[in-house]
């Protein structure tokens, strides 16, 4: 398990060490999609390069050519679709969120993805419900150690529930978090 580093430079050692795997074997769908997913992050993440957009939406095409089942790639294209620098393309994300939800109904990371495009849009109870479904596959929130972590999909939730107007479920959460 172990926490990644997302720092930029932690992130750019995870792209190098993608770029390597990829070079040493270039049929390996998955190290395709994660690297395309990491390079997605880095744009978001750090306002990196967007040329890297581009080397994103090229691993993510190879992996979906190398296996068109793999649900992380199809989450990644979701990524992709749905950033500041390309455009929030709404119904292509929510697409391909959704059938990589279909082809790994477990995806964590996908689940996490739906409930916050849905939460972008207003869809609150449709946003509670895929933070919740992410929560029940992954109790700990993506932290090995809460103490120092408050994970993605607690904070998202209590955000939900403010919208709502529950302000005291909204509280509760922010407090344990």
């Amino acid at each position: 398990r172990g926490e990644i580093d997302q720092s930029p430079g932690g992130m750019d050692s995870i792209i190098a060490v993608l770029t390597h795997a990829v070079q040493l074997d270039t049929s390996f769908a998955t190290a395709w999609a994660v690297l395309g997913a990491r390079l997605v992050n880095s744009v978001f993440l750090f306002d990196a390069d967007p040329e890297r957009l581009d080397w994103a939406d090229s691993a993510i095409r190879r992996a979906l050519r190398l296996d068109s089942t793999l649900a992380m790639a199809w989450k990644a294209r979701h990524d992709l679709e749905w950033n500041a620098v390309r455009g929030w393309h709404f119904t292509q994300a929510l697409a391909d969120v959704q059938h990589a939800l279909r082809l790994q109904p477990s995806l964590v990371a996908a689940h996490n993805a739906l409930g916050s495009l849905y939460f972008h849009y207003g869809f609150m109870a449709e946003a509670r419900q895929e933070l919740e479904a992410s929560l029940s596959l992954d109790p700990r929130d993506g932290c090995d150690d809460p103490t120092r972590c408050q994970g993605f999909s607690r904070p998202r939730l209590a955000r939900v529930m403010w919208y709502k107007q529950h302000f005291d479920s909204a509280l509760a959460i922010y407090q344990r978090i």
